[in-house]
């Protein structure tokens, strides 16, 4: 794995300007991607690894191989990409082998730019497919297929299609997809190529299909270290490093946590914040377990949901949450950049507590 930053300011030097672009921040180069930023804060070691991994579980999982680097535009947020639809968050443009985009929305782009060179299929197919990949996991949604075919890219249900297009994947496997990404992606094509009629495959698909898709790619830090009484661990703020990410809301150093028994436990930080994100890694309820599990009260204030955001925890508070026997993800973030190093905790809940217990 390789990458190289040039942690100057571009716009100091000699702006670059790329379809209309200007953007001042500092760039980078990795064995898939030429990256330009729009902000001043560098990225570090973690998001940089984090994004060369992506692209290579994605080209190995659809047997893909890029003949040339992606060019990627990065900013903070979308309130001004330029070349993309009003309001989207980001783009890929086929003709310049480039993606315009945000943190949310790079992975999704980044997909289109790597399965561009196979074919340009309905909108359905094609957003589901960037979706599908992307990170996130995917629920269930009762949107048609065949209902869906002929929209704008920004008309389709990304949730559905994306869904649906993970079914296809792990039912058929990768080899009639690609043929399907090639082809125009309508009703005949399909059943051309999978020997069924899309409505055949989607009432096959509401019977079958799982409630929920855990991500396909999840970026696994170091692990957060067992103690006496729970896990404790100190993290150092190096961007250097490939266990930090450098992205615009501060540093942070992520760790990995193994809960092996549910419950509820206290998370303390000696940092700004820690994010704590369930990563979803034990099984996935099936529909018809979702519709008998009415005891899922969502939203509970102090439980993870098993797809989101996570629950950001204030530094300084010792905050409980609800957990299930899983895997989760901690970023401890440093927001002014000013740290060295932090602190973070995490115990089996006792009660009110106003210290940190002792790790004997």
């Amino acid at each position: 794995m390789r990458w190289y930053a040039n942690i100057a300011s571009v716009g100091g030097l000699l702006p670059i300007v790329t379809c209309g672009c200007a953007l001042d921040g500092p760039r980078y180069s990795t064995e898939h991607l030429e990256i330009q930023t729009a902000f001043v804060e560098p990225l570090c070691g973690g998001d940089l690894q984090r994004m060369e991994l992506f692209v290579e579980n994605v080209q190995e999982m659809l047997g893909l191989t890029l003949a040339d680097r992606i060019d990627v535009f990065l900013w903070d947020d979308f309130s001004d990409l330029p070349n993309c639809p009003r309001g989207a968050t980001g783009c890929y443009k086929r003709g310049r082998h480039s993606v315009y985009t945000e943190f949310s929305s790079l992975n999704h782009e980044l997909i289109h730019a790597m399965t561009a060179e196979l074919g340009r299929p309905d909108h359905f197919f094609n957003e589901g497919i960037a979706s599908a990949l992307s990170g996130n996991a995917l629920i269930f949604k009762a949107v048609e297929p065949t209902a869906s075919l002929g929209k704008s890219a920004l008309d389709v249900d990304r949730g559905a299609a994306a869904h649906f297009t993970r079914w296809l994947l792990d039912t058929f496997g990768t080899s009639r997809w690609r043929m399907l990404q090639a082809s125009r992606g309508r009703e005949d094509d399909f059943a051309k190529i999978y020997g069924v009629t899309l409505a055949d495959a989607q009432a096959e698909y509401f019977q079958t299909a799982p409630w929920v898709y855990p991500p396909l790619f999840q970026w696994e830090a170091p692990p957060l270290l067992p103690a006496s009484l729970g896990w404790r661990g100190e993290v150092i703020f190096d961007c250097a490093s490939e266990d930090t990410l450098g992205q615009p809301l501060g540093i942070g150093v992520g760790r990995t946590l193994r809960v092996t028994e549910a419950g509820d436990y206290d998370f303390w930080t000696s940092a700004d914040l820690v994010t704590v994100v369930r990563q979803f890694d034990n099984g996935v309820l099936s529909m018809a377990e979702a519709e008998a599990g009415a005891d899922w009260d969502f939203p509970v204030p102090n439980q993870l949901r098993p797809f989101g955001r996570g629950v950001a925890v204030p530094g300084g508070a010792i905050v409980t949450l609800s957990l299930e026997e899983d895997q989760y993800q901690l970023i401890i973030t440093d927001i002014d950049r000013d740290a060295e190093r932090a602190g973070v905790v995490v115990f089996p809940h006792l009660g009110p507590v106003d210290v940190i217990p002792e790790s004997p």
